[in-house]
């Protein structure tokens, strides 16, 4: 048995965060991630039968999850992760601004390797901060699903999110936290104030976000 992190769409808050124990398929084969996948739905529907769930990875079985990956989104004609990965600024203001142009594979992992302290984000001469943790990743997904020319009002339909390679004792951002802050957006009719301004964003960090683990 294993925990995962998962993400739900909340109603007086941008979303929940939910740790669910369920069965883990060791391996990485593409057939073992799936049975990954649908172990851990079965396991949020035995607590939420009626939840809508969305799995947000190139691993998913939906469509719909694919097109959602950060590794298929675009920002400025840019593959979201390398915008990710090469906007990030270590001591010593040191920034790998090149990776923007690599493949999101090379940049994710050549940034694994990078022995520095992360002290911020720098986009377009834009710098953001560290905290709250995951407001930039959050924020560029949000404005990569904006610029999408795709139809993405299905996100709202969903009630959970969930995304089989994140590790919530090692990393911070998550797809599936950034596609349900995006679906309480859509649900809400927030999407023009909260993408306003980036204080405007932050706000809902300040109010909405349950920042509290709970175990089901």
């Amino acid at each position: 048995m294993a925990f995962k992190m998962v993400f739900f769409v909340g109603k007086n808050r941008a979303f929940e965060e939910q740790i669910v124990e369920y069965e883990y398929f060791n391996g990485f084969a593409l057939t073992q991630k799936q049975k990954s996948i649908e172990s851990l739905h079965r396991a949020i529907q035995l607590k939420k039968p009626q939840a809508k769930i969305l799995e947000v990875s190139t691993k998913s079985k939906d469509t719909e999850g694919v097109q959602l990956s950060a590794f298929n989104l675009e920002l400025d004609g840019r593959p979201l992760e390398c915008v990710f990965q090469s906007s990030k600024v270590f001591e010593g203001d040191l920034q790998f601004e090149e990776l923007l142009y690599e493949k999101p594979v090379k940049a994710k992992h050549f940034i694994r390797n990078v022995d520095l302290k992360l002290i911020g984000f720098r986009y377009k001469g834009e710098d953001f901060p560290l905290v709250p943790q995951s407001l930039f990743y959050d924020y560029i997904y949000v404005k990569a699903l904006l610029q999408s020319e795709k139809d993405l009002s299905y996100v709202k339909r969903y009630d959970v999110f969930t995304d089989v390679e994140f590790n919530h004792k090692k990393q911070i951002n998550c797809q599936a936290r950034s596609c349900a802050i995006y679906a309480y957006m859509l649900r809400t009719d927030t999407v023009d104030f909260y993408m306003k301004s980036l204080d405007n964003f932050k706000t809902l960090y300040n109010n909405k976000i349950n920042k509290q683990l709970s175990f089901f």
